[in-house]
Formats: C-alpha cells, structure tokens, sequence
C-alpha cells in the first residue's frame, strides 16, 4: 500500500525520470551504432530497454530496432564476426562511439540550460540541520540564508562550502538572515571533513548571459563536473572515500525523480551529472565497460593480433561477475538508506 501512495503521489515525476534516463540510454547506443555502421560493421539488433520486445521494427539497412518493457539500459547488437575482423583503432573508436556521446549530451543540456536560464548558482540558504552537528550546535535552521562569513559576502552555497571547508576545526562567525532579521551567529565546522552539518534548500539565482558566453560557460560547467567524477573515482579506488558512501541504480533513480519534484531545470541539470558520469564510467578500462574494449584493442594493436576468443570471452564473463556484484553491493547500500 506505501508504494502504491507513493507511486500516486510521484507518478508525473517518474514518468519523467524514465524519459530522461532513457534518453541517456539511446543517446550512449546511438553513439556505438553509428559508429559500427560507419566502419562498416552490420549491426543485426538495436535495443531500448530489456527484456521481451514489446514492439519491434526491421530498418531497410537490416537491423531491427526493438523495445522492452524494461526502461533501463539498451544495447547494439553487431555481426560478431565482422566486428571481431575490424581493425584495432575502428574497434577503439566504436567502443569510445557511446561514452563520447554522453559526454556531447550531458555539455548540450547545460549549454541550453545556460542559454535558457543563465549563470545558476545554488542560493547559500539552509535547508536540512543534521542533528547534533555544529550547525544545529551553532542555531542554524532550515531556510535561514547565510549572507557572510568572518566579514566576507557569502553569495553562493559552493562559496559557503568552500570556505567551511578552509577553517576545519575553526570556531567560525556568520551572520544570517532569518525571517528579515540579521544574526550573527558562530559555527565550527568538523576539523576532519570541514562540514558543518546541513544541506541547501534547493533555492537558485541566476545571472544572464550572451548566447556566446552561455556556451563558454556549458562547456566550463561540463568540463568541471568530468573532473569531479574522475577526482571521486580516484578517491573511492584509493580508498579516501569510504565504498558505503556509493550509490546505485536505486539512488540514482530517488535522485532523479526528487529532482524531477523540484521542476524540467533542476531535473535537466541532473541529467547532464548522470549523462557525464556515465561517460566517466563507462571509459573505465574492465570489460564489458566501453573502456574494456578500448583496453581489448589497445592490446590487440601492440601484439598485432587479438586475444584468442576463448581467453577474451573468459576475461569478459570474469569481470561481468565482478561488475555484477559490485552493483549488487551499492544497490545493498542503496536498501540500507531507504530502510534506515
């Protein structure tokens, strides 16, 4: 009864998300199609989504195009002996076809959001306390807007953030408006992590742009977000970041749709995170990640010669295991959320 509620109170937002996300997915696949058909590789099957096709179509170049009720993922299914006799770099360049086209998606959703709204910043006011943190140590409260710190203008939530994280373990002055009043209040942010114990509301403003500097900024704003997911991988394989703190498809979808609750620009953005992650994801080197099979003809052009078939399909299902239980693993994290 609970899902059937809450599917009714979020079923616009669901609808939504499933439409953007697989978006996502057809963009990434498009990306290995064309890529295929341009080095002149047959591609027998094109899918959206997985299990049983609900509907199914045979295009005049021979590939049938096909849709399962599972709105998840999709894949390319190409001649396999074809695709096996193409040369190192064609088979590089198809298995980078997918990632590059999240990456060219996710810069064209900010670069239309920067067209179409500005320069967005997240507003520095509070929205969630974490209880017994030094915020709520402090007296900060939901919707109270932090327009200072030791003297200097706070105009952003990123700005706020940076500079708590400059004094970790620093007794720390704010002034904060509160209901049209001004407080001045002292926080000390954690002197391991430089947090303080709350999120923002959610509350932007904006700053208008010229078409040419929107497109600057897209880019910029692209640019800047591959190099956060990269920095996070970094962290997680050398342990800065603890694997529990990993999220999965289950998080992914919440996140998605509560952005989704929140309007078409904040679900947008979000989109271009997703759609950049997945270009970070996919490249890296395990098979049957896209960087695998950069991997597989990286080796294949210095031998001269690619693996044997059998070993390649042995190295494939070995790391597919590995894959699968690692999504097993975060999916876990992602249940332990939602129960606690």
């Amino acid at each position: 009864m609970l899902f059937f509620h809450w599917l009714s109170a979020n079923g616009v937002n669901v609808l939504a998300t499933l439409f953007l996300l697989g978006i996502l997915i057809v963009v990434h696949e498009w990306g290995h199609f064309v890529a295929f058909r341009g080095f002149g590789v047959g591609v027998e099957v094109f899918a959206i989504g997985f299990g049983p096709a609900v509907w199914r179509r045979r295009l005049a170049s021979g590939t049938e195009l096909r849709i399962g009720p599972i709105p998840v993922g999709g894949y390319v299914k190409p001649d396999e002996e074809a695709a096996r006799a193409a040369r190192p770099v064609a088979k590089i360049a198809i298995a980078l076809a997918g990632p590059v086209m999240n990456a060219v998606a996710g810069t064209l959703f900010l670069v239309a959001l920067a067209l179409t709204q500005g320069e967005v910043h997240t507003a520095p006011e509070v929205g969630k306390v974490v209880a017994e943190s030094a915020a709520a140590t402090a007296g900060l409260l939901p919707n109270d807007r932090i327009v200072a710190m030791e003297g200097s203008a706070i105009d952003t939530f990123e700005s706020l953030a940076a500079a708590l994280h400059s004094r970790p373990g620093a007794a720390t002055r704010v002034s904060v408006e509160r209901a049209g009043t001004r407080l001045e209040l002292v926080v000390t942010p954690d002197a391991a992590s430089g947090r303080i114990g709350i999120t923002h509301s959610g509350a932007t403003w904006s700053r208008p742009l010229t078409p040419v500097a929107a497109v600057r900024y897209g880019v910029g704003e692209a640019w800047e977000l591959t190099a956060r997911t990269v920095d996070g991988f970094v962290q997680l394989v050398t342990r800065k970041v603890d694997a529990s703190a990993v999220g999965g498809p289950i998080m992914i979808f919440q996140m998605a749709t509560q952005a989704a609750h929140f309007g078409l620009v904040t679900l947008v953005h979000f989109m271009a995170v997703i759609s950049i992650a997945l270009f970070v994801f996919n490249l890296l080197p395990i098979p049957p990640l896209d960087g695998g099979h950069v991997l597989f003809g990286l080796l294949e052009a210095a031998r001269g010669r690619a693996l044997a078939k059998r070993t390649e399909e042995w190295v494939q299902q070995g790391a597919f295991l590995l894959l699968i239980a690692f999504i097993l693993f975060v999916s876990y994290n992602d249940v332990l959320r939602i129960v606690r």
